[in-house]
């Protein structure tokens, strides 16, 4: 599996071929954002799109997205969205984690950080991933 930052110049081309994996990701959330917000913040350089391509299959397998977070202190990186196809998490869990932290060490960025649902904690803290906070929200 290789998993890689799409260039902004090349977000047009791609995003129609693995849009169907980011809407899964945003079909799970509470109405914040859209396919086509996600496509406007990515072609603005707003936000970064990671591939995920299963090399014996010739296929994309994951999409993910992540923004740049700006605090008085120091910049995180939070992962956003992501979506992969059915079963597939054994070929890239292991791969997407290397070109993330490289792509944080080469823009000062000190901390990785994202929120999802409680799966994601016993697949990540396997790579050094920690619980810090519970996020509580009330709908109005």
């Amino acid at each position: 599996m290789i998993v890689y930052r799409v260039q902004p110049q090349h977000i047009e081309a791609v995003f129609p071929h693995i849009k169907h994996l980011l809407q899964k990701a945003i079909d799970t959330n509470l109405g914040e954002t859209t396919v086509k917000d996600t496509y406007k913040l990515l072609l603005n350089n707003q936000q970064q799109l990671w591939l995920g391509l299963n090399e014996k299959e010739k296929k994309i397998e994951l999409a993910f997205t992540t923004q740049i977070i700006t605090y008085p202190t120091q910049k995180h990186l939070q992962i956003h969205l992501t979506g992969a196809e059915p079963h597939t998490l054994d070929n890239w869990l292991h791969s997407w984690s290397k070109p993330l932290e490289d792509f944080c060490k080469e823009n000062d960025i000190k901390l990785i950080e994202c929120a999802g649902r409680e799966g994601w904690l016993k697949v990540l803290g396997k790579l050094g991933y920690r619980k810090y906070v519970t996020v509580l929200v009330k709908e109005l």
